[in-house]
């Protein structure tokens, strides 16, 4: 009969190969290496080009990065994890995944400065409709929703001022309306 890990023990495995092939370390090494070297010209080629997966440089992936997106897919019963090198890298990203040029969000008119930045100066640029909203106010979500609504986006608590917004109220709303959800928890 095969021993079962406990919880604790493993999430702290998740990620990991039984060693390391280079050295045998048995945890997760650091590796700061920038870029990696591949077997030929050829299979670099296709890494670059997204035919062939594997390391090609550490802003894409590094297997450090690699073990911690398995973890914390794992810990949060997720499929895949993306690590970003920030906060606002990873607003950025999603943001920029659900809305395109003619879409619209509705967004908490009380969040973090560099997000409010790129919600109300930024996205417009790229052709999307912003309304800035009290988000503890469900008419005023509900006026603003449209067929060009893709996102409705707040943070709880809100930074700086740290109001409460009702989660599962904005959730529903978003849901019966098809429109996704997006919560930023900065604290």
């Amino acid at each position: 009969m095969k021993h079962q890990l406990k919880f604790a023990s493993q999430n702290i495995h998740i990620g990991l190969k039984k060693s390391d092939p280079t050295f045998g370390s048995v945890v997760t090494p650091i590796y700061p290496s920038s870029t990696f070297q591949f077997p030929s010209a050829h299979e670099g080629a296709l890494r670059f080009c997204g035919k062939k997966k594997g390391l090609i440089y550490s802003r894409f992936t590094n297997p450090t990065v690699y073990a911690l997106e398995k973890k914390l897919a794992a810990l949060e019963n997720g499929e895949r994890a993306l690590a970003t090198s920030s906060g606002m890298s990873a607003i950025t990203l999603t943001l920029l995944h659900h809305l395109k040029h003619g879409d619209s969000i509705i967004a908490h008119k009380v969040i973090y400065g560099g997000t409010f930045e790129f919600i109300a100066h930024i996205l417009p640029k790229f052709g999307v409709k912003v309304y800035m909203v009290d988000a503890n106010n469900s008419e005023e979500i509900l006026s603003k929703i449209d067929k060009t609504t893709k996102v409705i986006y707040f943070e709880t608590p809100t930074n700086p001022l740290l109001e409460i917004v009702d989660i599962q109220k904005i959730a529903d709303i978003g849901k019966k309306h098809g429109i996704t959800t997006i919560v930023d928890n900065t604290f």
